[in-house]
């Protein structure tokens, strides 16, 4: 991996969204410079996909930061990130 590809950062269990929402929102405000309310949202509906195409550096500040507060998470370079077909009602 090299630091100029973008990086995207996961949930290892999106279920943790449940259980620790504002201490995610709280990071990725933090590392991001973002809002606490803005980064609340993202976290809210993220499916557990935290991040998308962030630096190496930036991708794993966030994931050391999340692993101190045992939140697993791993990350993904953006080329091999697959599109998720749109849902479609039957």
């Amino acid at each position: 991996m090299t630091d100029n590809l973008g990086m995207s950062v996961l949930l290892e269990d999106p279920s943790d969204l449940a259980v620790h929402l504002a201490v995610i929102a709280g990071v990725l405000a933090e590392v991001l410079d973002q809002t606490q309310p803005d980064m609340l949202q993202r976290a809210r509906y993220s499916a557990g996909i935290l991040a998308r195409d962030l630096p190496l550096p930036v991708a794993r500040r966030i994931q050391a930061a999340l692993r101190h507060l045992n939140v697993g998470t791993f990350l993904v370079p953006e080329p091999e990130m697959e599109a998720v077909p749109r849902s479609q009602r039957l």
